[in-house]
């Protein structure tokens, strides 16, 4: 478990690379089209989830680097840079760690559920603009950079 809990680590710090770049040069961008509240929240949510996934990748790297164990990629392992750290400053990481991966949890949830509320009470077509669509005119507020 160890092992895939260190790829899926890996994959992610790849995927939040590419999503970053995507979403800096011509990813989905909020329309103007909405509510100053509504992009408030939007903007926030999806700010703070950036933050702590960074956060969590961080954090689990030291965590793994700083016992002066290897990370390990389908088996394939990358030595640790670090000297070791010491014991109290490891537990400490791996406590922040340990609430960040919750707190990420918590929000994530609360943030699929608002989609959920969005489509199924609100009935604004929020899940729909949220689709990689090129068809703009059924994403009315959403926008592309060119």
């Amino acid at each position: 478990m160890v092992i895939a809990h260190l790829t899926a680590g890996i994959l992610l710090t790849a995927i939040m690379a590419f999503r970053i770049a995507w979403r800096l040069t011509k990813g989905r961008h909020l329309s103007d089209l909405l509510r100053p509240l509504d992009r408030f929240f939007a903007l926030g949510v999806e700010y703070t989830l950036y933050v702590l996934l960074l956060a969590e990748i961080v954090l689990g790297y030291l965590w793994r680097w700083g016992a002066g164990q290897a990370m390990s990629f389908f088996g394939f392992l990358m030595p640790s840079p670090f000297v070791r750290f010491p014991a109290p400053f490891l537990h400490w990481i791996q406590n922040i760690h340990h609430w960040n991966a919750w707190l990420i949890v918590t929000i994530a949830t609360g943030h699929g559920m608002a989609a959920i509320f969005h489509q199924v009470i609100l009935k604004d077509g929020v899940l729909g603009r949220m689709l990689l669509r090129g068809d703009q005119a059924a994403n009315p507020l959403s926008t592309q950079k060119p």
